[in-house]
């Protein structure tokens, strides 16, 4: 068994960078192959000065801003800081790989081996860790306190989702079943277009929070169900259990009584 950790220990620190992110370049000529350690490789320009910042969103696990790199527009995904939550002390492994920024990178990453990125979800181009420059000008449109310098690099989509997305969401299913991956970030509003943009609270097996039954119910119950709607009334909505037994960033119980549900409503 692994060092255990106390709480509020410190999970985002250097260190990850061989644990689920690797310091290769995320580009066409530089492939991956899947592995049951996805790492997430770097955004190749993550040292070029960023432009044109505008704050575009925020929630649990940090803020989203729009930004010009290199003449490209993209949104960056900053994460908040996460400290070991209690009263469950993980290993040191464990704790660091159940984090919002481990979650999302090991999804992406894993995409990414199986030549599935930018289809089920939105393109992602890597990971970045803000220079002091980076960091500072980002201070001019949101508030930095709490923020760490941990970046996940995707593509900008301002399409919203509409009823005439929901049948390619649907079967779009298929790819993270493949990958082995659990999608719990399923809400409308982390949605643009026909894509989910937030993998934080995703998991990829394997992961210390893995449980198969939520894997096989999620897909052989809920997503058989939505292909099997009645054809006079297709894609109305789309009921999804959410079964989160993680923990907050403050460290309360994140547990969610499986009755509880997030419902696609079309548009």
């Amino acid at each position: 068994m692994g060092k255990r950790l106390g709480r509020y220990a410190e999970l985002m620190g250097d260190n990850i960078i061989g644990i689920y992110l690797s310091s290769e370049p995320l580009c066409d000529s530089n492939l991956t192959t899947e592995d049951d350690e996805p790492k997430l490789r770097r955004f190749i320009h993550d040292q070029e000065t960023i432009q044109n910042l505008r704050r575009l969103g925020h929630g649990e696990h940090g803020v989203v801003v729009s930004a010009d790199i290199e003449g490209a527009n993209y949104a960056l995904k900053i994460f908040q800081e996460w400290k070991q939550p209690g009263p469950v002390f993980y290993s040191n492994h464990d704790a660091i790989c159940i984090t919002p920024l481990a979650c999302e990178c090991r999804a992406f990453a894993r995409l990414d081996s199986r030549r599935e990125n930018g289809t089920w979800a939105v393109r992602c181009y890597g990971w970045m860790k803000l220079t002091d420059a980076q960091f500072k000008a980002l201070g001019g449109v949101v508030d930095t306190h709490n923020l760490s310098r941990w970046v996940v690099v995707k593509e900008a989509l301002p399409q919203p989702t509409n009823r005439s997305h929901l049948e390619t969401i649907y079967k779009n299913f298929e790819i993270p079943k493949r990958a082995r991956i659990y999608p719990r970030d399923i809400r409308i509003e982390n949605y643009r277009g026909s894509k989910i943009v937030d993998l934080s609270s995703t998991l990829t097996k394997p992961c210390p929070e893995w449980r198969g039954f939520w894997f096989d119910h999620f897909y052989k119950e809920t997503i058989n169900r939505t292909q099997t709607a009645p054809a006079y009334e297709p894609f109305q909505m789309v009921v999804v259990p959410v079964y989160n037994h993680l923990f907050d960033s403050v460290g309360n119980p994140g547990l969610r009584d499986p009755s509880q549900l997030a419902i696609f409503m079309a548009l």
